[in-house]
């Protein structure tokens, strides 16, 4: 379940949903209001059944689905929303509007069909404008087909907080790890390999999935995340690998590693395969 909810939520960003970090969803010609219905109830399932919640999706939009309610205030989110270049300039030109290249800071605004001349004054005004206009109204039949869907489940999620709380980072995954050999080498060379993809999102993600399947950090009934099991054991040669049993939380993790570049190479060459062998434990 924990797999197909992710595989589930990674082909949905890539086909329904516009954005960069954040996403939101957008309209398709051949999704109608039963099909949004539909993700509602996915989104319903993966709450109650795994603790899981789109965290790539808008926290506003999540929540008006759920509730109901917008937020007015959009701009960190829109920031987050749109390409991290449009992002840097819109972010110097409201520190300093001076300072940037207007030509750019225009070509950006008009490629988010901006109607009116923009000064230093009505810039915020206008982005907050925008990112209503994008965030908020475009997707307001989507929201809408999803409230009718969630606020019949009663489902009492905070979204800010849950968010937060399952985002994957280094910190919260390296202090999920158990293991019975610590000073290990092999493991020691696991910890340095989780800490350097720390800014790498991405492979947070695909590195939490395939110990977990599932890419986001889940946990128990009293809030304690689950812990993932290393097992060091004796595999040389062309049968070397980390053998991930998703269903248990085990990571069987080779004892004899040369390096860490070999390491590294070895779990780059695993978590970059287009398929994964997935053991039972």
């Amino acid at each position: 379940m924990r797999d197909l909810l992710t595989e589930f939520w990674d082909d949905f960003y890539e086909k329904c949903t516009t954005g960069t970090n954040l996403r939101v969803p957008c309209l398709r010609h051949d999704m109608e209001a039963a099909d949004w219905r539909a993700v509602g109830r996915i989104i319903a399932l993966g709450w109650i059944t795994q603790k899981i919640i789109p965290i790539r999706l808008s926290k506003n939009f999540l929540s008006s689905s759920l509730y109901g309610l917008a937020s007015s205030n959009l701009r960190d989110e829109f920031l987050e929303y749109i390409p991290l270049s449009e992002s840097k300039i819109l972010s110097q030109a409201l520190e300093n509007m001076e300072e940037i290249d207007r030509d750019d800071l225009m070509e950006i605004l008009s490629n988010h069909e901006c109607k009116v001349i923009v000064t230093r004054d009505n810039l915020g005004a206008v982005i907050d404008q925008i990112a209503h206009m994008e965030m908020v109204q475009e997707p307001a039949f989507i929201r809408e087909c999803l409230f009718e869907v969630l606020i019949t489940d009663e489902l009492e999620i905070d979204v800010e907080n849950e968010v937060q709380k399952i985002t994957p980072t280094p910190k919260k995954l390296l202090a999920s790890l158990e293991c019975d050999e610590v000073e290990s080498d092999s493991f020691k060379y696991l910890k340095r390999y989780i800490r350097e993809i720390d800014t790498d999102t991405k492979a947070m993600r695909t590195m939490l999935r395939y110990l977990t399947a599932s890419d986001v950090m889940l946990y128990d009934s009293d809030g304690n995340f689950f812990k993932i099991k290393v097992k060091l054991v004796d595999l040389n040669g062309f049968s070397r690998r980390p053998v991930a049993h998703t269903c248990g939380r085990v990571l069987d993790l080779p004892r004899m590693y040369e390096s860490y570049p070999v390491f590294k190479s070895e779990m780059n060459a695993v978590l970059n395969a287009n398929i994964w062998v997935m053991d039972f434990a």
